[in-house]
């Protein structure tokens, strides 16, 4: 997946280099994660080695209320898979908690 990137788009990159599942010791897997400067996230999978129909991939909020998944302990995978989440612009972005929570309001600040 090539990403196109602006002049003095920053970034930080994070990477899991020969890395094991703790159940099995045996996997070799190599995968990072760019955090970009505007939002947007960014998976990267270099190497997966071993044991990986177990994924569980996606983002969520520090609140752990709204997220995005796409793989729930299951299958899909593969060596040099890339995943991109667009960080949404403002009139895009809602968030929904419990019934416990707060109230649904539309067209209103509650």
């Amino acid at each position: 997946m090539a990403i196109q990137r602006t002049a003095g788009d920053k970034y930080l990159v994070v990477e899991w280099n020969q890395v094991a599942r703790l159940e099995t010791q045996a996997d070799d897997l190599t995968f990072q994660v760019i955090l970009h400067q505007n939002g947007d996230i960014t998976f990267q999978y270099n190497k997966l080695a071993g044991t990986i129909d177990q994924a569980t991939v996606g983002i969520e909020d520090e609140q752990g209320v709204d997220g995005n998944l796409v793989l729930v302990n299951a299958d899909g995978l593969n060596t040099t898979d890339a995943l991109h989440f667009k960080y949404p612009p403002k009139s895009d972005r809602v968030k929904i908690y419990p019934m416990n929570q707060g109230d649904l309001i539309s067209g209103g600040v509650a």
